[in-house]
């Protein structure tokens, strides 16, 4: 759900129905600039009890809340409808609504009469100001004599408020999608523009070059007892989750040893890359169905090893042959 400037008016209107028995917010970020939200469409009284004794129990859908602002440079609603809309097409003009002329105790009276409002209406307490020109009224006045009462030209601005964001948008989100780039997956125009940036930077990427860096002498990484310790617990507890035995898995005795190998093989077996202090190693196991012993690890840093487990083989060549070319071009990775 798409909105202009709605992190400063309509999420927070909306956040108090946000928490009820049938939904629950998961996600705020940037005051409001996005949020997330979970929801069913179960009877109260069956979604209750679900909740409350079924451990496995999920939400039907999420609503995700996104103020289009955080993806430009800033501007009013009209400014952003100008830059992005297409040059040869008129744009949807939503019309003109003196919203301090009405509230909640008087929206009724006000909206249910049949006569338009006056210029003075539009005066703007903030700005100390009537908030249009006169043209812009006499516009106003041709648009009301459509429609039968006040509420009716309510319901016409709200319906061309809304149909004349859907063009702009959909040109900005295609505008980062001619760059690559998924503008609805990031989280600002910094992210974005961020990618774009960085993209440039990989135009002479060649999956199938052979990359080789001369990495600059840095103090080798010794094993300490407690970090060791902390490893195979967490290894052990892993391959139990997983049903692996464990009869044969690293044991505290084996520190030594272990030490000893890492000093010997002392960089990555994968990227090449020199094991450090900021960039540790880890245990890969060779033979995935088997736990961590020690004839099934070798040593590869973090980066690498998380790449080889999480994806095919393909994509995990493509990612370590991007690591090695962004290590020798000082990029991130």
């Amino acid at each position: 759900i798409i909105g202009f400037n709605s992190a400063k008016f309509d999420i927070k209107l909306l956040n108090k129905y946000l928490i009820n028995d049938s939904s629950k917010i998961i996600k705020v970020l940037g005051d409001c600039r996005e949020i997330v939200t979970q929801h069913n469409n179960r009877p109260k009284k069956e979604f209750k009890k679900e909740r409350m004794y079924d451990d496995n129990f999920s939400y039907d859908f999420c609503l995700r809340f996104l103020d289009i602002k955080k993806f430009t440079a800033g501007g009013t609603l009209r400014d952003f409808i100008t830059a992005f809309s297409n040059k040869n097409e008129k744009t949807v003009e939503k019309g003109f609504l003196p919203y301090e002329a009405f509230n909640l105790n008087n929206i009724n009276f006000v909206l249910n009469q049949n006569i338009p409002f006056e210029y003075k209406d539009f005066y703007n307490s903030i700005e100390k100001k009537i908030s249009i020109t006169q043209e812009q009224y006499n516009t106003y006045l041709e648009d009301q004599k459509k429609f039968l009462t006040r509420w009716d030209y309510l319901l016409y601005y709200n319906e061309n408020d809304t149909k004349s964001m859907i063009e702009p948008i959909n040109n900005l989100i295609n505008l980062f999608e001619e760059e690559n780039v998924d503008m609805l997956f990031n989280y600002s125009l910094a992210g974005c523009a961020s990618l774009i940036k960085y993209s440039y930077c990989y135009t002479e990427f060649d999956i199938n070059q052979k990359y080789t860096n001369d990495y600059p002498k840095m103090k080798p990484y010794e094993l300490s007892e407690q970090k060791y310790k902390y490893m195979i617990e967490n290894y052990k507890k892993q391959d139990e989750k997983a049903g692996r035995p464990t009869n044969d898995s690293l044991t505290y005795d084996d520190h030594d040893e272990i030490k000893r190998l890492i000093m010997t093989n002392s960089k990555c077996y994968l990227c090449d890359k020199p094991f450090s202090y900021d960039n540790k190693p880890t245990f890969d196991r060779i033979d995935n169905d088997t736990s961590h012993t020690k004839k099934n690890i070798q040593f590869s840093c973090d980066y690498c090893n998380k790449c080889k487990s999480n994806n095919d083989e393909k994509t995990f060549q493509m990612m370590i042959q991007i690591k090695k070319f962004a290590d020798i071009n000082h990029l991130p990775k």
